[in-house]
């Protein structure tokens, strides 16, 4: 297989240093469009899976049709590593939001791959850990602050992120906003008038454009403390 590794991304490099040409042929490379779903929820796959470029979107979908869209995974990110170890049904789907190439190791390949090398597992160990400070994280504030706070530190994230920042169509508009704090879009609009009338942002149907990210953290401060 004839794969461009991006090295400046540590798992792609720790890859392409660990396995060989005979290891490949056992893996499949994969091709999504926007709007596919990779992985469904509630479905067993025996595969550990690595984003090669593109991003996708992990979400959950209730028995009622609300979605909550967990994270969006991109290039050097992966998923499964939790379900493939116990062949545990998928929590959530995963589905991609651009065009996005997959490489998919198989369960007996990925575990004996990550045997062999402990500098992979501590790395996916290091990642997996991270996502779940995040995930614990972000528990904690859905739980405790109202969501003008979280919309508000959302935004102020979004603006010092650059993956999120190149794609504002993506992570700045209502819908997924939405999916993200697990509320009705008439919620989210509520919030967002309130900081359009105080000059912090600026709203059209596709997206919202950030300001005043000054202001919008003075506001994140105050609704921190009310």
């Amino acid at each position: 297989m004839n794969i461009k590794w991006n090295k400046k991304l540590p798992l792609l490099k720790l890859i392409s240093d660990t396995i060989d040409e005979e290891f490949l042929k056992k893996c499949k490379i994969s091709k999504y469009f926007p709007g596919q779903t990779i992985c469904r929820q509630d479905q067993v796959y025996d595969s550990f899976y690595v984003i090669l470029s593109g991003c996708v979107k992990v979400c959950h979908t209730s028995e009622k049709g609300k979605v909550y869209s967990q994270a969006v995974n991109k290039e050097g990110d992966f998923f499964g590593e939790i379900e493939v170890i116990d062949s545990l049904p998928f929590i959530c789907e995963i589905r991609a939001i651009t065009e996005v190439d997959v490489i998919r190791i198989f369960r007996k390949d990925y575990l004996n791959w990550i045997k062999e090398n402990p500098d992979v597992m501590m790395y996916i160990f290091k990642a997996m850990s991270s996502i779940s400070y995040k995930t614990s994280k972000k528990s904690i504030e859905d739980t405790l602050y109202s969501l003008k706070f979280r919309v508000c530190d959302y935004l102020i994230n979004c603006s010092q992120d650059e993956f999120l920042n190149k794609n504002p169509h993506i992570f700045l508009g209502k819908q997924y906003m939405s999916e993200n704090f697990v509320v009705t879009q008439r919620s989210i609009n509520r919030v967002l008038k309130e900081l359009k009338d105080k000059g912090l942002i600026e709203v059209s149907d596709k997206q919202i454009k950030l300001l005043d990210v000054s202001g919008l953290e003075r506001e994140r401060e105050i609704e921190r403390f009310s």
